[in-house]
Order: structure tokens, then C-alpha cells, then sequence
């Protein structure tokens, strides 16, 4: 299969015309870029929430006596019927 290019000429030598200078091509401001990104980063976090689990785990005494030390964590619900 062919390639097709688009190409353009910038500049001609044999035109007798001096080279023109092309304008910088626009970026987004970093605001503009940082805004886009936290509506992106918001919509995953409030897609994602109702999914994300807390697990904490309390100290507790074992049948012999010893402490057992809490901990904590968490995790992500994988399906629907609640498994972590």
C-alpha cells in the first residue's frame, strides 16, 4: 500500500521571495493544561470511588494470650458480588 504525505513547501529558493517566518504554533497555557488534567484525574477518581475499599484491621488477643498487632490497607472490589 502507498504512503501518502502531505507536504508543504516552506520555503523556495528559486522564487526570488526572501524565506517567511511561520508563527510559533499555539500551546495551551499551563493553567489550560493543568485544568484539562485535573477534570481528567476528578472523572477516574469519581468513576473509580464506589469501587475503592478501606480495610482496617483492629489489635487483638490470639487464643494464647499475645497481642496481635492491627494494620490497615486497601484494596479494590472486583466483583459484583463484593470480592476485595
Amino acid at each position: 500500500m502507498p504512503l501518502m504525505l502531505d507536504l508543504q513547501p516552506i520555503w523556495n529558493p528559486d522564487s526570488g521571495h526572501e524565506p517567511q517566518s511561520r508563527p510559533a504554533p499555539m500551546r495551551p497555557t499551563d493553567s489550560a493544561a493543568l485544568d484539562a488534567y485535573s477534570r481528567v484525574v476528578t472523572g477516574v477518581a469519581e468513576r473509580a470511588a464506589p469501587g475503592v475499599v478501606a480495610i482496617a484491621i483492629a489489635e487483638r488477643t490470639d487464643e494464647r494470650g499475645r497481642t496481635v498487632p492491627g494494620g490497615g490497607g486497601s484494596g479494590f472490589v472486583f466483583t459484583p458480588d463484593g470480592l476485595v
